[in-house]
Order: structure tokens, then sequence, then C-alpha cells
């Protein structure tokens, strides 16, 4: 239920700190109390009848699990109760507006400057731990790039061959028909 409440709200503040704590106590719930209860903890023996289960010992009716009910249905209505007030919270939010995309409908553009700068991040920032296996250079005249600015980004990157019938690489120059090496660092 926390989880459900921080979850739809903007991750800032306090929202943030009682999230990882409800985390926290989430997982050590799940993989270390319940292990733990159930080594320590000893099932009841099977009753006799259905009969002697129901009624308890000697047939007297009410039974001995009638608090573990009660708790039960409280516990029940709790989380009801809970999932009521995250849902009128969330009614409450006011609708995003909407925004308008070049991009957007059957005849929309990318903008290529933004693109561009976003293939320009990648390069200096994400190409360090995340690769792109199948891009290659060519690819990047999808971005606005000319032939000649293709060209001149594969060539600032060498590319190792495998090794020839002497068993040496070789390096040479990428081309934009090759697979990126640079993007896939």
């Amino acid at each position: 239920m926390t989880l459900g409440y921080v979850g739809a709200h903007p991750p800032a503040g306090t929202i943030v700190v009682v999230g990882q704590l409800a985390t926290f106590y989430y997982f050590l719930h799940f993989l270390v109390l319940i292990p733990l209860i159930g080594k320590i903890e000893r099932p009841r023996p099977l009753p006799t009848s259905i009969g002697a289960a129901v009624l308890g010992p000697a047939g007297a009716a009410g039974g001995t699990d009638m608090p573990r009910f009660v708790l039960a249905v409280a516990a029940v209505l709790a989380l009801a109760a809970g999932s009521i007030g995250i849902a009128r919270a969330q009614e409450e939010a006011p609708p995003a507006p909407h925004q308008q995309w070049s991009f957007e409908g059957v005849f929309g553009t990318y903008d290529e400057a933004a693109l561009q700068r976003g293939y320009q991040v990648y390069k200096e920032v994400c190409s360090a731990c995340h690769a792109v296996k199948h891009l290659y250079y060519r690819d990047l005249s999808e971005l606005g790039y000319s032939d000649d600015q293709v060209k001149g980004i594969a060539a600032q990157f060498q590319v190792t061959d495998g090794p020839n019938d002497q068993a040496t690489c070789s390096s040479a120059r990428e081309s934009p028909r090759t697979r990126s090496s640079a993007l896939r660092q």
C-alpha cells in the first residue's frame, strides 16, 4: 500500500526516502522474514474430520479461530480503506496538458538539430557503457547528416580486423558501410 502511494507521487523529498524504506522492508519481508518464519513455525496436525476443525474440540460451537477471523477481516477492511484513499489522491491530480509535437501524425517530421544533439550526447556520454551493435554509420544519414559528414564521422574511428594468414591483426579506418565500432564500445 505504501509503495503504491509513493509510486503515485513525483519522486521528490521525503517521498523518495519513504519509498526506499518501504522497498527495503518489502524485500526483507519476502526474502528474510517469511523463510525464517517457515523454519520456526510448525504446522498444526491434520484434523480427524472437517467437523472437528470447524467446531473445535469436543464439537463445541464457536471454535478457537474466531479472533483470527476478526483480525483478518479488519486487515482486509483497512487495506480497502487505504486503497480508496490512494484512488482519491490519484483522481485529484490534474490531467497533463496536451503537447504539440512536430513528429505527431502521419506527416510529422523530426527536428534534425535535436536528433543530431541526441547523437552527440550518445557518442560523448552514453556510448562508454551502452552499445548499439546493429547500427551502421550509414544510418546516421537518417539523422540529417550528409554523406560527406557520415564519411567524416566514420573516418574518425579505426576498426581492428581479425587475424590474417600470418596471424596478425590489421586496423583500418571505418567506412559508412561498416558497423560502427564507436557505437559498440
